[in-house]
């Protein structure tokens, strides 16, 4: 693995949602800083060149995207990339004019899918 890869080193635990946070072991010694962004995935089946058999390496299994929260000199905590925009409908029978406003608000995004332990994780 290069600099700029590495692995999930910590995944806090919730048993209601996906985790909120993780650690990797990449940090300002590998040239993490706070606008790093990280893709987290895992290796899948090795996929081959149906054509001449050579091998294509192996599927990246994309898990999700975060954000450096919180840099040290050899991890980070990552956590989910805020992009989401969701219109939120407020209903109010005091208003007298339609009853209701409309507004905007992100919404914190969850990782994707589970992560684990060992999972890669790669800077952008």
């Amino acid at each position: 693995m290069s600099t700029r890869e590495g692995k999930v080193v910590f995944v806090k635990q919730d048993p209601v949602r996906p985790p909120p946070e993780i650690v990797v072991n990449l940090g300002s010694l590998h040239g993490v800083t706070p606008r790093t962004q990280f893709i987290i995935y895992a290796l899948g089946d090795e996929i081959r060149d149906p054509e001449t058999g050579e091998s294509l390496g192996a599927l990246e299994i994309l898990k999700g995207r975060g954000r450096a929260k919180h840099i040290q000199e050899q991890m980070t905590t990552v956590v989910p990339i805020t992009t989401k925009k969701q219109r939120r409908v407020i209903r109010n029978p005091l208003y007298t004019m339609g009853g209701e406003v409309v507004e905007e608000v992100e919404a914190e995004e969850e990782f994707e899918r589970s992560l684990e332990v060992g999972d890669r994780v790669r800077m952008q």
